[in-house]
This record gives C-alpha cells, structure tokens and sequence, in this order.
C-alpha cells in the first residue's frame, strides 16, 4: 500500500513537472500564413475581450498615417485586413502580457513589412497560465514536445486554424485578454522600401487627431537620420522631431551597463565595418550583443525599436566583411545564453539584411535572435518562481 507521505510526493513532483510544460513555441506562437478563405479565422481588429471592447480602437488610431502605403483601401479601413500572425508572452520585471503581432495576409501570402504590436494585460494570469499549459499537454503535437527551436507554431503548421489546438488557444487569448495599453506600428511604403516605427501610449483622447498624439520611441540620431521613421508624421517637423527624440536613451542599444560604442555608424553604412579600427568594431558589437540580450537591456523600456531591429543585420555584415576577430570572446560577458532552451536560429534571417524581428517578409517567416533569447527569457523568469507574477500595465519606450 502507497503511503500519505508517497501520494505527497508523487502529487508534488507531478505538479512540477506539469507547472513547466510550455517550451519555446509555447509562448512565442507565430503562425503559418493562412490559405485563402482562411483569414477571418485569425484574430481580427474587429474582435472584442471579453468585456466587449476592442482589441484597440484601430480606426482611431491610424487616420492620418499610412500604414501600408499602396494599399487601395480608405484610411479610416487601412486596418481592417490586419490580423494576428503572432502571440507573444512578453515579460519586464516579472510583469507578463500578450504581445500581438498583426500583418496583412492577402491570397494567401504576406508581402509588405506593414506591422502592428499591440500589448494587453492578462485578466486572471494564474488561470490564463493553467490554460495555456493544460492546452499544450493536451493538444500539443507529439513532434512539438520537447525543447525545439523557435519556429513557424508546429502544431498549427499540421493542423490548420480549424483544428483544435489553434481553436482552443483563441479562445484561451480572448477570454483573458485586455484592451490594449499600448499600440505600435511599422509603416512601409512600396515606392523605396522605407519604413517607420512611432506607437501611441493609450488612452488616447479620441476627440483629437490621434496623428498629434503618437509617443516618441527614443532613439539615438546624428545630423543625418539614417531611418526616416518620421518624415510623414505631420504636424512635427524634423527638426521638432529631432529635439523630441534626445530622451533619457541617448545611444543606440539603450543605457550602458558596459563601456562600448553604439552602432549607429554601422546602421548609417554597413560597410564601414572593413575601415574601422578593430576595438571599435569590437565595441560596436559588443553593444549589439547587448541589445540582443534581454537580461542586460529589457526591450520595454531600456532601447528603441531601431536597435532592436537593426542589430542582427548589422551584427551578420559586420561578420562577414570582417571574418576572424574575437567578437564573441570580447563580448563574453554580453552574449545570451541558455542551458534548459533552445536558441537555434532557423530563420532564413541570419543570411539576409530583413530588419523584421518577428513576421512575415516576401512570404517568408522571420524571425530575430533578440526574439529568440526574449522567449527563452521568458520561459526561464515564469519557472523560476511562478508565485511573484503578475500582469500590470507597462509603460516604456516601445
């Protein structure tokens, strides 16, 4: 006979082992490009919480930008084919919240970097959390268990947005999701590839031109801006812009917990890399490996868009035009690393210059290491004491 003090334990180690079932996939769900016909099964802007509000007041927000310049919609409905492509379980200081990740697929395929973040708080996160687990214990592809590397949600990938597994995630992210607190974009226009990041803070007061309203995203900008993010936002003129941006982050990569150089001059000219003194590419990267680090730079408040999405491509030229120098041995100390998860890479990303930390491009699912290393991040502060978390509203620069 199975004694009290057994039955503790088997319930105890059982309870453990169930309390650290989500893995890499888990909580960083990007999903395959839906077929045709197959859009509306998505998340779509229209869709409400469960208090009957909208995700975010989308055709408030995006009069007056051009989110996807080149589309044949009217401003005021430029949103309206937008819809989830990725679920993310973002965290800062033990805080966690949804992370929604919108494009535009159209026939089939995703072609325009035009993009959306959007971030809610989590209603009743121990719960939530208990969901998402019991999901992936029960639904979860048998090829998926296991520490996988990030990729395209397996799962979803074998069965469709009909199957159970995505129908039961859905319906798990819109009953504990809130209205977004904060909402960012990356415009795109099709005539020269530029492309912008700006975001608003909300509430924002409806009643005014939300084109007034937009939060600057800090970012470090010499007398030449090498990312126009900002030409297009009337009412602001650069130099405006410009004087608004010298905020408390006054280098690319965000504040210095270590003596390097920002990487501003590699973003400017990729090419620079060949003439640059050897200590000071090596310091360059250095801060790269920085910003790709979320341990030393929590992305919600410590760094700007640009960084983000600019140190991987600068990071692969870098090591391709200057082979051979002790980057990672220099930056030892700044490098992420995980002993329990998975931080392959298998996104064509690394062998390309796409600035897209996570989305689709030409068709083609990316991702970044940043990304990579946030979601092992994640996975390792939500087992390492579950009891101390909570879902409170973020404020930080994007």
């Amino acid at each position: 006979m199975i004694s009290v003090k057994a039955i503790v334990i088997l319930v105890l180690f059982s309870s453990l082992s169930w309390s650290q079932y989500l893995d890499m996939n888990d909580v960083t769900i990007l999903m395959p490009v839906p077929q045709p016909g197959e859009e509306n099964l998505l998340i779509k802007p229209t869709d409400v919480t469960r208090s009957g509000e909208l995700l975010f007041p989308a055709q408030n927000l995006f009069v007056g930008f051009e989110l996807d310049i080149g589309s044949r919609r009217p401003m005021i409905h430029q949103t309206d084919d937008f819809r989830v492509i990725g679920i993310r379980l973002d965290h800062f200081q033990r805080q966690l919240y949804i992370n929604l990740v919108w494009q535009k697929p159209v026939n089939g395929g995703i072609y325009t970097q035009a993009s959306i973040h959007s971030g809610h708080t989590i209603l009743d996160l121990p719960i939530f959390l208990s969901k998402m687990e019991e999901l992936n214990h029960r639904l979860r592809r048998t090829n998926s268990r296991g520490s996988l590397p990030l990729q395209v949600n397996p799962t979803i990938a074998a069965e469709g947005f009909s199957g159970r597994y995505y129908q039961e995630l859905k319906k798990i992210i819109m009953g504990h999701i809130s209205p977004a607190f904060r909402v960012t974009f990356r415009s795109s226009r099709h005539s020269d590839g530029a492309n912008g990041f700006a975001g608003w803070e909300l509430p924002i007061n409806l009643n005014q031109p939300s084109v007034n309203q937009f939060e600057v995203i800090p970012e470090y900008q010499p007398i030449q801006e090498p990312f126009r993010n900002w030409e297009t936002y009337i009412p602001y003129t650069y130099l405006e812009i410009k004087n608004k941006l010298f905020s408390n982050v006054v280098t690319v990569g965000g504040l210095p917990p270590y003596t390097t150089k920002n990487f501003q001059p590699l973003i400017e000219d990729g090419s620079r890399a060949v003439t640059l003194p050897e200590r000071e590419l090596l310091e360059m990267i250095g801060r790269v490996y920085m910003v790709e680090n979320p341990r030393i730079i929590p992305g919600i408040v410590q760094t700007e868009c640009m960084s983000c999405h600019f140190a991987q491509p600068v990071r692969n030229m870098t090591l391709k035009l200057r082979p051979g120098l002790p980057y990672e041995k220099f930056a030892e100390r700044m490098v992420f690393t995980s002993a329990r998860y998975n931080l392959q890479n298998l996104s064509p990303v690394p062998r390309s210059n796409f600035t897209m930390a996570m989305g689709y491009v030409e068709n083609t699912a990316l991702w970044s290491q940043r990304l990579i290393n946030e979601t092992a991040d994640t996975l390792e502060m939500l087992y390492g004491n579950r009891g101390a978390l909570s879902s409170v509203r973020v404020r930080g620069s994007h």
